[in-house]
């Protein structure tokens, strides 16, 4: 099963795939990082954090092979376009780069979360005050994961303990997935 294909499988809880679903044959994910801004709350995430958290998922998808970097950073103001809404959420997906994954922090993601993954726009929605490890959790459910009983695994809905991994499992998944993908994107290459 390709990166591709994960991804849309996770998708399919939303009946739908998101306008563009990223290029994952390469192994290479891009992410478009909208960070809300509000005239009481500022920015919903300083650089600081941003890199902690894109270098935390980074660290953790590359061990199965995965490259995750960030094509654009882009601040938006809540009144353009609200992540919490659906509305907000395609308005984001249609602003974000072709092929990059929209990740959005906003103050105060609602519904009593700290992250979520909203397959039928492709958005990942990430609270102020999520755990460091939501954005590798929601990027995790993006390519097909499922939820983990285990506190240690970053896939856990729990409260995660010490610094929770993917399991052997997981990595596993994801770097097969990553293997099929190049080797079909190199056989397209070669004709």
């Amino acid at each position: 099963m390709t990166f591709s294909a994960l991804f849309l499988a996770g998708c399919a809880a939303g009946r739908s795939a998101p306008p563009t679903a990223p290029n994952l044959d390469s192994g290479s994910v891009e992410l478009t990082v909208f960070v809300s801004t509000s005239a009481r709350g500022g920015e919903a995430a300083d650089p600081d954090r941003l890199g902690d958290e894109v270098g935390r998922a980074a660290y953790e998808f590359a061990v199965a092979g995965v490259d995750l970097s960030v094509a654009s950073i882009e601040y938006v103001p809540l009144s353009q376009a609200d992540p919490r809404t659906a509305r907000g959420r395609r308005k984001l997906a249609a602003r974000a780069a072709d092929g990059t994954v929209p990740v959005v922090y906003v103050h105060h993601a609602g519904r009593n979360t700290r992250g979520e993954w909203f397959p039928r726009t492709g958005v990942i929605v990430i609270d102020r005050d999520a755990s460091p490890t939501t954005l590798t959790h929601e990027l995790g459910h993006a390519f097909g994961l499922p939820h983990d009983g285990d506190p240690r695994n970053i896939m856990c809905s729990c409260d995660r303990q010490g610094r929770p991994t993917f399991s052997r499992g997981q990595r596993q998944r994801l770097a097969a997935a990553h293997f099929a993908g190049t080797r079909r994107a190199a056989d397209r290459g070669g004709r």
